[in-house]
């Protein structure tokens, strides 16, 4: 993701939820459960990226990223958070296991 974003200028927000938040780690979220720990650092790049940061310039965040990750008829972006997306999944896979038995 590190390699993709650095190409791509800032503030694309349309990437960021594309890209980012939806084709890149919802192929590893449907079929992995990945520690929480890993999604906080995906989440923590996605962040970094929409804010503009490069390496240790930190820029001044008008909102918070919770805020952002809110649906955008409660004010936010609309950006779904990964542990929310892994929760999901994770349902969706027992479901389809407890249908087909």
């Amino acid at each position: 993701m590190l390699d993709r974003m650095h190409s791509w200028s800032h503030r694309h927000l349309a990437l960021i939820k594309s890209t980012l938040a939806a084709a890149i780690p919802l192929h590893i979220l449907q079929v992995l459960n990945p520690l929480i720990g890993f999604l906080d650092e995906l989440e923590r790049i996605m962040a970094r990226f929409f804010w503009g940061t490069l390496g240790d310039k930190r820029k001044t965040h008008w909102i918070s990223w919770r805020q952002i990750c809110m649906p955008v008829e409660e004010g936010g972006l609309g950006i779904r958070r990964f542990r929310e997306v892994a929760v999901a999944f994770w349902f969706k896979l027992w479901w389809r296991l407890l249908a087909e038995v």
